[in-house]
């Protein structure tokens, strides 16, 4: 997924994997995958809303914690929220209106900046 994002530096992102990100001002949260706008913060804890935070599922994961992830992101103001789970290949874009499976096997953000197939990932 880093790699990805750095073949395409163009669309002017970067990515970040388990850096700290302030949700709110007594709390952290280290999504898997941050996608921050160039140029990239110059602090070590995020405090801008990054414009995508990714988290990869584990079989581990239960689903009241990944949901509280979440939903501190989206609080937060990360218009942008993913989960993928590699052992099935499966990902979905999380909102505030509920979760939705990537059908087409295509992650996209919502503003259509970006458009990542599951493929390029599992190559």
């Amino acid at each position: 997924m880093l790699f990805w994002f750095h073949q395409r530096r163009t669309l002017g992102l970067a990515a970040f994997p388990s850096l700290r990100i302030a949700v709110a001002p007594n709390r952290c949260r280290i999504p898997d995958v941050c996608v921050v706008p160039l140029p990239e913060p110059d602090e070590q804890i995020f405090t801008a809303p990054p414009y995508i935070c990714i988290e990869v599922l584990s079989p581990e994961d239960a689903f009241l914690s990944l949901q509280q992830r979440f939903d501190d992101y989206l609080k937060m103001g990360v218009p942008n929220v993913w989960a993928i789970e590699p052992a099935s290949r499966r990902a979905w874009f999380i909102t505030p209106a509920g979760h939705f499976e990537a059908l087409d096997a295509i992650l996209r953000t919502g503003d259509g900046r970006i458009a990542m197939p599951l493929a390029d990932l599992f190559e």
